[in-house]
Parts: C-alpha cells; sequence; structure tokens
C-alpha cells in the first residue's frame, strides 16, 4: 500500500475540485495498471483482473459522511469547520445533527433532513438561505434591507 500511495500522491498534487482529482485518479490509476507487474508476469491489471473473481461483491453503496450532534444558533447557524451555515428559523437553540459529506452539508432533525448546503472548504465563511430566515421577517421586517442573509438575495 505504501507503494501506491507514493506512486499517486508523490510530489502532493492540488485540485481545483473533487470531479478534477477523480478525473487525474482515474487517469493515474490506468497509467499504473499498465505497468509490469513486479512479481508476477503480465500486466498490474492484468493480474488484478484474475483475482477480481475472488473479490466479494459490496452490498450496498457506502454512504460516508462524519456526524456531530450541534446546537442551532439565535441567528439560527450551526458552526462546522470553522464556516457557518443557516438552518430554518424554527431550529433556532435546537439541536441538530450535522452531517459533513464529501459536497455537501446536511442538517437533520426528528430524522428529516431540514437543511442543505454545499461544503465551504474556504474558513470563516457565512453560507445562508434566506428562506431560512423568512418566519423572522414578520417580527424584523428591516432585516430584509440589511440582513447579512439577504445581501445576495436577488429580489425582484
Amino acid at each position: 500500500m505504501g507503494n501506491l500511495r507514493a506512486w499517486l500522491f508523490t510530489p502532493l498534487a492540488r485540485f481545483a475540485s473533487f470531479a478534477a482529482l477523480n478525473a487525474w485518479l482515474s487517469q493515474r490509476c490506468w497509467e499504473l495498471g499498465a505497468r509490469q507487474h513486479p512479481v508476477c508476469k503480465g500486466s498490474i491489471a492484468s493480474h488484478w483482473a484474475s483475482e477480481r473473481t475472488a473479490l466479494r461483491p459490496m452490498s450496498a453503496v457506502f454512504d460516508g459522511y462524519v456526524e456531530a450532534m450541534l446546537r442551532v444558533s439565535s441567528t439560527c447557524l450551526v458552526c462546522v469547520d470553522r464556516n457557518r451555515y443557516s438552518v430554518p428559523a424554527i431550529y433556532a437553540g435546537k439541536a441538530v445533527s450535522v452531517r459533513s459529506r464529501a459536497t455537501h452539508i446536511e442538517m437533520v432533525a426528528d430524522a428529516i433532513q431540514v437543511a442543505q448546503h454545499v461544503r465551504c472548504f474556504g474558513r470563516d465563511q457565512l453560507i445562508c438561505d434566506p428562506w431560512h430566515y423568512l418566519p423572522i421577517l414578520e417580527n424584523k421586517p428591516g432585516a430584509l434591507r440589511h440582513g447579512a442573509p439577504f445581501v445576495q438575495w436577488e429580489l425582484p
């Protein structure tokens, strides 16, 4: 396994997106598969193909995420990896399950997904959905003009 890691990730490569990383990894794996196997005759890919029948199939798709229970702030935000993501106003002050996936962040309450945002890999960013704050506008209509969640919102 150490050789494969060295072959793929030395020098350390940087990519603008997961799609670019996956495309590069796919191409690199095809190139490495064409190499001569260090012990057996033939290429690495042909040797792997001969052993492929002995592998057990996966019974389900792997759904990987990191989950944490977090309390929603009074400003309807949860903090994940130094970024703040909005949650609908009715969940302010309540605990929600936050699932951090590779591409997005999900907030779940009572086994129902209540919010989802594209994951931000920067730091100290505010990611808001203005629709999460509409119930608050009934009491504070001035927030529509000056509130941070509504600054980027295109209104007619």
